[in-house]
Formats: C-alpha cells, structure tokens, sequence
C-alpha cells in the first residue's frame, strides 16, 4: 500500500513534464533501433560486402553508418537534455512544495 502512495504522489509530480517524457521515451526506443541498425549494417558489411569486393556498395553501406551514429549522437543528446530539464524541475517544484 505505500508504494502506490508514492507512486502516485510521483505520478502526480509527473503530470506537468508528460510531453517531455513521451518523447524521452520515443527517444529512448529509436535510440535501440538505431543501435541495432547500426550493428547489423556491420555485420552485412563483413560478411557480404568485404568478400564480393563491391567498393560503391562499401561506400554506400559506409555513408549510412555514419548517418545512423549521427542520429543516434543527435538523439542521446536530446534525451539526455530533456532529462535533465526535468530532473532541474522536479527538483524547484519539490523546493517550493516543501
């Protein structure tokens, strides 16, 4: 019974910074993907493109590397700062209720 008490009294300190947490969580879902993506790219590179010797496609698979770890250093980042935006809030809201 006391951790719904302060689940909800979490929930409803929470309830302001809602947006903010949906796209943390959107963030935090793409982010997997994106690592994921990132890991099977290499493995097709090595294990198919390395051994045809396809430069261009070498190239290709080359360029779309790097744009998933821009995404995925773009997309920390965000979450990242809109953690700490809300972490920085919750922490004035609870000063100034107590």
């Amino acid at each position: 019974m006391v951790n719904i008490k302060i689940f909800s009294k979490i929930l409803k300190i929470l309830k302001p910074y809602k947006v903010q947490l949906i796209v943390t969580q959107i963030a935090a879902v793409i982010i997997s993907f994106v690592s994921l993506l990132d890991s099977f790219l290499l493995s097709y590179s090595i294990d198919n493109v390395l051994v045809s010797n396809t430069k261009v496609t070498l190239f290709t698979i080359s360029i779309i590397m790097f744009s998933v770890v821009l995404l995925y250093i773009s997309l920390n980042g965000i979450k990242e700062l809109l953690i700490q935006k809300i972490s920085y809030s919750m922490n004035i809201d609870l000063m100034q209720k107590f």
